[in-house]
């Protein structure tokens, strides 16, 4: 099972305001040899910057991420749980997105380590609220989770330098390459939804690994 954050953007492209992720695609073309249920979780429009930010910023204002992890946790993932076939356990459950949905997702599978065990972060917004989840990283425990962290390099240097600072933090903190942490780096990547519907498809197999139940 796996939330993505910006769920008007995953399905339909009517719903996007952006470009979609072709999720319908890339459940009919791997969804059978490699199942997995995709949740999405639509977002409040303009309030989304708040929305997925635990950290309060001078300009933005007050962060809400953590009421949304919250309201995540306990309302949305029971109500799905109850629905549907999940297996509810920490690591079957994965949360992810792109941009703040990213920075929300590395969040997300620390706060939340009790529901989620692994988190999808692309091309995350770093920079947001002057870099405060470097600072709140390095007082956490850790390795909690899995993590797939991937970044475009067509995204400008800020970004690819955020993206690698904070693969070399979690290294510090704990996560190992190539287990615990998967780390991407696209060539052809920009910050707009056909980088990450592309990487979403070709990284599949591995994504659904990561919450996979053992054999």
């Amino acid at each position: 099972m796996l939330y993505l954050q910006d769920g008007q953007n995953l399905f339909d492209p009517a719903t996007s305001y952006a470009g979609h992720w072709g999720v319908l695609e890339t459940l009919a073309e791997l969804g059978a040899a490699h199942p997995m249920l995709v949740v999405g979780v639509p977002n409040l429009g303009v309030g989304r910057l708040k929305e997925y930010s635990p950290f309060d910023d001078a300009i933005r204002g007050v962060g809400e991420g953590v009421g949304y992890l919250n309201w995540l946790r306990t309302v949305v993932k029971p109500l799905v749980d109850e629905s549907c076939a999940t297996l509810t356990e920490r690591e079957h459950t994965g949360v992810g997105g792109s941009s703040m949905g990213g920075l929300f997702a590395i969040y997300a599978v620390l706060g939340g380590a009790a529901s989620f065990g692994a988190a999808v972060v692309m091309s995350p917004a770093l920079w947001y609220a002057d870099g405060a989840v470097f600072r709140w990283l390095r007082r956490q425990p850790g390795p909690v989770g899995q993590i797939h962290l991937d970044v475009g390099l067509l995204e400008g240097e800020d970004t690819v330098f955020d993206a690698r600072r904070m693969h070399d933090l979690l290294l510090d903190r704990g996560w190992t390459l190539g287990t615990s942490l998967h780390y991407d780096e696209d060539a052809e990547g920009d910050h707009d939804e056909a980088s990450w519907a592309r990487r979403l498809r070709e990284r599949w197999v591995r994504i659904v690994g990561m919450l996979a139940p053992p054999r």
